[in-house]
């Protein structure tokens, strides 16, 4: 009686102390007096319960678990929160937990968890922007690619990433000459809309819009030293900055966004000086822009888009948001708003309907080096554009097209029907159009613009006798079908271009293939292209090639 004893509860492994019996004391140890007589005491343990985790695949993202420490008791709780990697999304959930609510709870109940979360890479998506057929069996399919996070794939799709059946067969690309082109060698025309009101002047906004426009048109791909823009694309400029009809207007009319016209687009930028900032007609300006690319000609596949920079306010337009919706909507034209300056909710709601409506893409910018990213992540949209060219099997009859696109590890398709009936042709005759003019009065000189439609096979070299004195010819760099050729002028007024590799061992065009060839600028105002008869016959292939030469601008 009266001794002192310390009492130390040891719990095994996966138990765990949790008090005393004679005084539901959970302190450990304890030090108890006895008393007369036998002195009895108990220690109560609880069973703890293990969890284990997994990812699958292991390189596709981590759990995180809350409460982190383990074991757990029975009853105890957990939160389980599935982080996927870069590139991967998570799936679901399997093992002990299932479904794809994402954080899960999870409760023990006397026994061990395993619980292994699920993640994939998501698949890529395609939007479809048409297709074509011509003769001679030419299919060409133009699309927005997106991988699985919605962003837009702008390099390294090659033709082996698509599969063709035609009536459920499918096709060997190599032997319909199957292959893709991306955005800066497709034809694109997009119009700047900027905000010169009060509103944005006040949020100190319009210099770095200013700044930002003038550097996106001249921007490049620092990787590649390559332009965003080419001269296959055309962009304009619309300002606003006032309620009068004056207050809102075209700054430059679309202009081929060659080394000129670019030169010329800068130049046009609206300085801040140079307007009085008054109330907002956003609305009318992006309609006034609508109207410009609808006034334009469509080329086959070419996108139209309008990129406008706002703080979404609208005070005195007689047109409406929804108006301006639907008519980018009737026209196929796509919206990009960017947010900028003092964006209210209500501003952003109804810009952010004009983009998911129109297949565009809303973003916002809070200073000037965010404003350049919004603008190069539209510029990226922009070119996620591609084309799929191929040479259909089939000589009659309707054809039900599948394409299935593979990008990292997953996979998307669609589906087109089409007559082959009417794409019969000549395979041995090519198309050369002259597809714009355009005058420039102070050099007094007219540039016409070339561009093939349709390439035999076996095409490695180009020959045009110029039919009128002065005449000079350009290849198009970036952008053009032409690129890495050599261009020689034999003789006064005729011009040949051959391709890499010539004489010896040149690499041809593709069997179908299509862009722009270049320009011919001729002194004075000319009305149409003169190209001269030519009887020079290239007789080292196995079949003569001809060229059919068409389009507005070239003489009879």
């Amino acid at each position: 009686e009266g001794t002192t004893v310390t009492l130390t509860a040891r719990p095994e492994v996966n138990w765990r102390f949790r008090h005393w019996n004679h005084n539901e004391s959970s302190a450990n140890p304890i030090t108890v007096v006895l008393e007369e007589g036998n002195n009895s005491f108990g220690a109560y343990f609880e069973q703890l319960y293990t969890l284990s985790l997994a990812s699958d695949p292991p390189a596709g993202g981590t759990i995180l678990v809350d409460p982190p420490s383990g074991p757990y008791a029975n009853d105890e709780t957990v939160t389980l929160t599935a982080q996927p990697a870069a590139g991967f999304r998570f799936a679901r959930w399997t093992g002990d937990a299932g479904g794809s609510t994402n954080p899960r709870t999870l409760s023990f109940s006397r026994a061990n968890r395993s619980v292994t979360a699920v993640f994939e890479i998501p698949p890529p998506s395609v939007k479809s922007l048409g297709y074509e057929t011509r003769p001679p069996f030419v299919v060409r399919f133009h699309m927005r690619l997106h991988d699985g996070d919605g962003h837009a794939i702008s390099e390294g799709v090659t033709r082996e990433m698509f599969s063709i059946s035609e009536n459920s067969q499918m096709l060997d690309y190599r032997e319909t000459n199957q292959f893709v082109r991306p955005g800066p060698d497709l034809p694109l025309k997009v119009v700047l809309v900027l905000d010169y009101t009060a509103s944005m002047k006040d949020a100190g906004a319009i210099d770095d819009m200013v700044v930002v426009a003038k550097s996106l048109i001249r921007a490049g791909d620092i990787d590649t030293g390559q332009p965003y823009f080419t001269a296959t694309h055309h962009i304009g400029i619309v300002e606003f900055h006032d309620r009068p009809d004056d207050g809102f207007g075209e700054a430059m009319p679309l202009t081929r966004a060659d080394e000129q016209g670019k030169n010329d687009l800068v130049a046009g930028v609206p300085a801040e000086d140079s307007v009085e900032h008054g109330l907002t007609r956003v609305w009318d300006a992006v309609d006034l822009a609508i109207n410009m690319l609808r006034d334009t000609n469509r080329e086959s596949g070419e996108v139209w888009a309008i990129v406008f920079l706002t703080d979404g306010y609208d005070t005195t337009s007689s047109t409406s948001a929804n108006s301006i919706r639907s008519r980018a909507q009737s026209y196929d034209i796509t919206l990009y708003p960017i947010g900028f300056g003092d964006v209210k909710p209500e501003h952003r709601e109804a810009m952010q309907s004009m983009a998911t409506n129109t297949g565009g893409l809303y973003s916002e910018a809070s200073d000037a080096q965010a404003l350049y990213e919004a603008f190069a992540q539209v510029v990226e949209e922009l070119r996620g554009q591609w084309n799929l060219t191929y040479i259909t099997q089939r000589n009659s009859g309707t054809v039900n097209a599948t394409v299935t696109f593979a990008w990292q590890s997953g996979t998307t398709s669609f589906s087109k029907s089409f007559s082959a009936s009417s794409l019969e042709g000549d395979i041995h005759q090519g198309e050369i159009d002259v597809i714009d003019r355009s005058y420039d009065e102070q050099a007094n000189q007219t540039t016409f613009y070339l561009k093939a439609t349709y390439v035999p096979r076996n095409i490695s070299r180009f020959r045009f006798p110029l039919g009128q004195d002065g005449a000079a010819f350009t290849t198009q760099g970036h952008g053009g079908l032409l690129q890495g050729w050599t261009l020689n002028t034999p003789q006064s007024g005729v011009v040949e271009l051959y391709a890499p590799g010539w004489p010896d061992d040149p690499i041809p065009l593709e069997y179908g293939s299509f862009g722009n060839i270049g320009w011919v600028t001729v002194p004075g105002d000319v009305a149409m292209l003169k190209l001269d008869y030519d009887q020079t016959v290239y007789d080292d292939l196995p079949h003569e090639k001809t060229m059919k030469l068409g389009g507005e601008y070239l003489a009879p």
